[in-house]
């Protein structure tokens, strides 16, 4: 190619950015008013954002999770842009006016973080810190006592390194799982974690299922996320030192049952069990009250949200979309996912309500 022509090519492309720049703008233009509309008619409802893991692109690491996490930059950049339109409350705060207990504040917003992930103290804790944002950290306690990786992410990690083509057969359904396609693997594998996700059975028998399917990729794939977990820094859990030091720093830490289990899945002795096992779980090792419960991939109904408020809990969240109002239970939250993207007009658009 002539440097003429190389020229050229640069010019466009540098024309190209600045047309798409332009234009964003203009459409930000037209769409602030809507947002600071919907803003403004949501002003005396909660905004609860949840995310999982928090990644950094920098660090190197030999696989990527098909299952995304959210990534820090885009966590430091959002947090920047929403605490000039919403003020960042702690849950405790959220729940006392949510009760009617304490004025409403207009604009409220809550962070929260599912699972427990060890980037969520290394990577997340130290944006929150800098942006003097409170939130919650929701960990199952039984993954940081026995230092195992959660069920997803062991399929993820052995999906990606199998050797050879692999079906996998779950509740009359059959996978095909094929090494190095990417597309491919990512529908597949979200189509069986919805189908697992799906089965009626109690939890536990699922989970026996699904550590056959796990045993099966692995010995395909010739290797285990559990040989490589802790030092992994996308699937690795928190230990209990850096759960007491997160709580120092004022990150409120929550139940996230023991096991990551369905409580609706559960009989109810058994849904108890995971309740007051992590609950005192966590009062134990952080010497403060646990008040708050995550249900596990948003699975309730009126039985479990009854034992949550029979074990002592105060709130529990939910994955259902939507804001959280005065006077709605304080057992089945509602909230939306903190939007992993560059474009922080569209993370406004999402907690003014707006689609």
């Amino acid at each position: 190619m002539s440097q003429k022509q190389q020229r050229t090519d640069y010019y466009l492309s540098l024309g190209q950015s600045q047309t798409r720049k332009t234009s964003s703008m203009c459409r930000w233009a037209v769409c602030f008013p809507l947002f600071l509309l919907w803003r403004q008619l949501h002003r005396n409802h909660i905004t609860i954002f949840f995310a999982h893991g928090v990644t950094d692109s920098r660090l190197p690491s030999s696989w990527s999770p098909l299952r995304g996490q959210l990534a820090a930059d885009y966590l430091d950049r959002g947090l920047t842009v929403l605490a000039r339109y919403y003020r960042f409350l702690s849950l405790d705060q959220a729940i006392e006016m949510l009760a009617g207990r304490q004025p409403m504040q207009p604009h409220g917003m809550v962070l929260t973080f599912d699972d427990g992930y060890r980037n969520n103290f290394s990577h997340a804790l130290p944006i929150l810190r800098r942006h003097g944002v409170p939130a919650v950290f929701y960990i199952a306690t039984g993954h940081i006592d026995r230092r195992e990786p959660f069920w997803y992410d062991r399929l993820d990690y052995a999906l990606q390194h199998l050797t050879r083509e692999q079906a996998i057969s779950f509740c009359g359904q059959l996978f095909l799982f094929y090494p190095g396609n990417e597309h491919s693997l990512h529908a597949t594998f979200a189509a069986l974690r919805a189908t697992i996700k799906a089965d009626h059975r109690d939890y536990r028998e699922t989970m026996k299922d699904v550590d056959t399917i796990a045993q099966t990729l692995e010995n395909n794939a010739g290797c285990r996320l559990a040989d490589c977990f802790e030092q992994d820094h996308y699937t690795s859990v928190m230990s209990w030192d850096e759960v007491r030091r997160a709580s120092r720093e004022g990150i409120t830490i929550g139940s996230h049952t023991v096991d990551h289990v369905l409580l609706d899945r559960l009989s109810p002795p058994a849904a108890m069990e995971q309740l007051t096992g992590s609950k005192q779980r966590i009062e134990t090792q952080t010497g403060m009250e646990c008040r708050h419960l995550c249900y596990p991939n948003g699975n309730w109904n009126e039985s479990v949200a009854n034992l949550t408020r029979g074990c002592g809990y105060q709130s529990a969240v939910t994955i259902q979309h939507g804001f959280s109002t005065a006077g709605e239970s304080l057992f089945s939250l509602q909230r939306m996912s903190f939007l992993d993207t560059p474009d922080t007009n569209a993370l406004l658009f999402r907690a003014s309500g707006l689609r």
